[in-house]
């Protein structure tokens, strides 16, 4: 590392630089008589020395950024290696896993509907239920995990983009498998409209019903007219349009911190330029 880039020289920096607006402040604050007699140039020789203070602190606060964000990221790989190479592959096709146990669920389900007329046995309906109550909880966890995982990498101010991507859209298909599953399990949790034509739908029409009510939750913009009945129903959806105004919230954050991180590297690029010029 350069002598330029180490902590004692930026604090020095920082403080040559405090002192530089401390004496412009102080021919500043001149008398009024002394004021009047100011010419346009020195106005405009203070007004490019300001501009040049600004340039260098915003410099400064960029190098003392790309210095400290290293030893986040080199303390958070060295405490997290092994559990982060356990887990790529989970995180990494979060969004392929939870699809394709989506696509299990409703299978099975749409057989037992093409079956139903055929086959009377309360027991095979219970399997049924069963193995579509243990995918959604998969989906769950899965969600869980790497919810955790991405609230960790923005308290470290590492956040992969890929990631939050994959975790929205995958909690997005997780919370309409699970109005689906409250749907199949109780019918009447869920109040369709004057027009209830959910009954008449397989596994496949009823799913993509409650895919509609879970981004219309996602989205934030209320355009489902499925409603809930019973007070869990209700509470979920509560908890969904909750996390997912988080998601807005977060993304938001990430967006604008990006673009104040792009806006002082192309000021100080562009002051670098200057002064090699």
């Amino acid at each position: 590392m350069s002598n330029k880039d180490d902590p004692l020289s930026l604090i020095n920096t920082l403080v040559q630089t405090s002192v530089e607006i401390s004496s412009i402040a102080s021919r500043s604050s001149r008398s009024p008589s002394l004021v009047t007699c100011t010419t346009m140039e020195e106005d405009d020789e203070k007004r490019a020395a300001l501009v040049d203070l600004i340039t260098h602190l915003e410099d400064t606060a960029a190098l003392l950024r790309e210095y400290l964000t290293p030893i986040k990221a080199e303390s958070f790989s060295s405490s997290n290696i092994a559990s982060f190479e356990q887990t790529t592959f989970l995180l990494k096709y979060q969004l392929v896993l939870v699809v394709f146990t989506q696509l299990i669920s409703i299978l099975l389900l749409s057989l037992f509907d093409h079956l139903l007329e055929k086959v009377h046995d309360t027991g095979y309906n219970v399997l049924t239920i069963s193995c579509m109550v243990t995918l959604q909880i998969l989906n769950m966890v899965l969600v869980a995990f790497a919810t955790a995982v991405l609230s960790k990498q923005m308290l470290m101010s590492k956040v992969e983009g890929s990631l939050m991507a994959q975790t929205y859209l995958a909690t997005v298909i997780t919370m309409a498998g699970l109005y689906f599953m409250i749907y199949r399990v109780d019918p009447g949790s869920w109040d369709f409209g004057t027009a209830d034509k959910a009954k008449e739908y397989i596994a496949v029409g009823q799913f993509i019903q409650m895919l509609y009510l879970s981004v219309s939750a996602a989205t934030l913009c209320g355009a489902s007219n499925i409603e809930p009945n019973s007070w869990y129903a209700t509470l979920i959806l509560c908890f969904q349009s909750l996390v997912n105004f988080v998601y807005f919230a977060s993304i938001l954050a990430q967006t604008i911190g990006n673009y104040h991180s792009y806006t002082v590297q192309v000021r100080r690029s562009r002051s670098m330029s200057h002064l090699n010029s």
